[in-house]
């Protein structure tokens, strides 16, 4: 697709030099920027030149938003057995919380899941404190009080348990993809990273991908309403539960 505008060449040297943000600030005061970005299919051809998917982009938000992801790390890995973020997530954890400052509309569900080995009655409360621990370091990146405030309402977690493995496998390597925390951003209609379908997690051999009909709105709906939480709600220490996180939460 080439541009088709009557001022092609300025909107193709605009898409050349300009980050998606810059466009976006520049949308804002400038007329032909403006003018010229109003319709979808411009903006698609846009996104086709930055290597974005266009069938996400419904606005120049969006483009600013899809960019910026592009760039981040939104699968966030855990050591086993571990709570702690590592050091090298928290780039990625500040350029969100940037961005979800700097709009307004835009929200972000943080998906927690621990490995295979643990146990059933364990692992939504151990993936809960995996959530809470992502949310707190937005938190802190925001500057806590007043900013870390202003996030909330527009801050989901989801706690998954051990129920949407990426390995079927167990153990402190084979399985260290499925020990993470998933970040998605929602502006409008645009959510980023797409999510994976229902037949795409792992499985023990011999149990088949779900039906079609499994993968639908409704049911990824019923699914996200049980793994839901309040992050605002109490964490039990783990004494209370009678557990150690690392001997049988991973």
């Amino acid at each position: 697709m080439s541009a088709f505008w009557e001022d092609g060449d300025q909107l193709n040297l605009i898409a050349t030099f300009l980050d998606a943000r810059s466009i976006a600030s520049l949308s804002c005061t400038c007329c032909f920027i403006r003018d010229n970005l109003r319709d979808a299919c411009q903006l698609r051809w846009l996104a086709e030149v930055r290597g974005l998917d266009p069938q996400q982009i419904g606005c120049v938000a969006h483009l600013e938003i899809a960019e910026a992801m592009a760039e981040l790390e939104t699968s966030i890995s855990f050591s086993y057995g571990s709570l702690e973020l590592e050091q090298e997530a928290l780039p990625s954890i500040q350029r969100v919380t940037d961005m979800l400052r700097r709009h307004q509309d835009l929200s972000i569900s943080i998906e927690a899941h621990c490995g295979l080995e643990a146990q059933a009655r364990f692992a939504e409360h151990f993936t809960r404190r995996r959530a809470l621990a992502v949310r707190r370091a937005m938190e802190e990146c925001a500057g806590g009080g007043e900013g870390a405030e202003a996030l909330r309402g527009r801050i989901h977690t989801r706690a998954w348990g051990n129920s949407r493995p990426v390995v079927w496998a167990h153990g402190e390597d084979p399985g260290a993809a499925n020990r993470r925390v998933e970040i998605y951003l929602r502006h409008g209609q645009l959510e980023i990273p797409k999510r994976r379908p229902l037949a795409a997690y792992a499985r023990p051999p011999g149990v088949p991908a779900p039906s079609e009909e499994a993968d639908t709105p409704e049911t990824e709906a019923a699914a996200a309403k049980g793994a839901a939480f309040d992050a605002d709600e109490d964490i039990e220490d783990e004494a209370d539960w009678g557990y150690s996180s690392r001997q049988q939460v991973m």
